[in-house]
């Protein structure tokens, strides 16, 4: 039975690293569950690139991911909202993102 229809087309969290660097890179977490994947692996941050849209599609409020990051050890959270509907607006922000 579907009981949100939305653009989210992830099924699951996912992640893995990046060879040579301690960065991993997958989908947003959020649930208790994938906090603790993220934790188990040596994750201390999160950059979210998503937008304010999509965290509403996800349901999941700044609060809630404050205190999940804090449950695990967490302590960096940063949000740089990137739409990547715009294929150059995508690119430049991306850019931003990572400086």
């Amino acid at each position: 039975m579907i009981d949100m229809c939305n653009a989210n087309f992830l099924a699951e969290f996912f992640f893995q690293e990046i060879p040579d660097t301690n960065i991993l890179i997958g989908s947003y977490p959020i649930e208790l569950y994938d906090m603790n994947e993220l934790s188990e692996a040596g994750c201390t941050g999160i950059l979210s690139l998503l937008t304010p849209f999509e965290v509403m599609q996800r349901g999941i409020s700044k609060q809630t991911m404050s205190e999940l990051c804090y449950q695990n050890s967490i302590d960096y959270q940063v949000n740089v909202p990137i739409d990547d509907y715009d294929e150059i607006e995508y690119v430049v922000s991306l850019f931003k993102a990572a400086c």
